[in-house]
């Protein structure tokens, strides 16, 4: 059923600078049910290194931030199952429990295997569109442009059609069950 169980993972990204703010990770959701698909990127006004952006208070503010989006069709879940990461610790699991979450800790990569499916889906996307870029206009380093790419991105992955759902996550996320085939061959 929708909404009941989601994956979450941070995503290690190229600096993106806009304006004062510096870019470099990318919090990702995704409903397992549905394959709905939410990422926000993270980044903070100074930088000392790549650490002192990712702390638990701000994974869970970017938590409530996708959670409490009237836009955003994915709710407060019964399950989030994440890595063994600690910047899923602490105050992430506080807001989990005032919203009556049950975090999961992954024991194996397999276990988050879709968030981290999804994580390649968009970075192979993202680099895509870097690169046609600087071919596109020659610039002299690398483009590193992917927070103004990054809502298009994921709103074309959830309006596609998934293989082992036969819908749109945008569809299947209204629905109050998804059925869905196995993701490999059994003999």
């Amino acid at each position: 059923m929708p909404n009941e169980c989601h994956q979450a993972d941070i995503l290690y990204m190229p600096h993106d600078k806009i304006g004062y703010v510096t870019y470099l990770f990318c919090l990702n959701v995704v409903d397992v049910a549905s394959r709905y698909k939410a990422s926000v990127p993270i980044g903070a006004t100074s930088i000392k290194n790549r650490e002192s952006i990712l702390t638990l208070r701000t994974i869970a503010k970017t938590f409530e931030q996708i959670y409490d989006d009237p836009d955003c069709p994915l709710v407060w879940p019964k399950l989030l199952v994440t890595d063994k990461g600690f910047e899923f610790k602490s105050d992430c699991e506080r807001v989990m429990r005032r919203h009556n979450v049950k975090i999961q800790k992954a024991m194996s990569k397999h276990s988050v295997g879709i968030v981290k499916r999804y994580n390649l889906t968009l970075v192979k996307r993202l680099f895509c569109i870097q690169n046609a870029h600087e071919l596109s206009f020659h610039t002299l380093g690398k483009s590193l442009i992917w927070v103004k790419n990054l809502p298009i991105i994921v709103k074309d992955i959830n309006n596609s059609v998934t293989r082992l759902i036969d819908m749109t996550p945008t569809k299947a996320i209204k629905m109050k069950k998804v059925y869905t085939k196995p993701s490999c061959k059994y003999k």
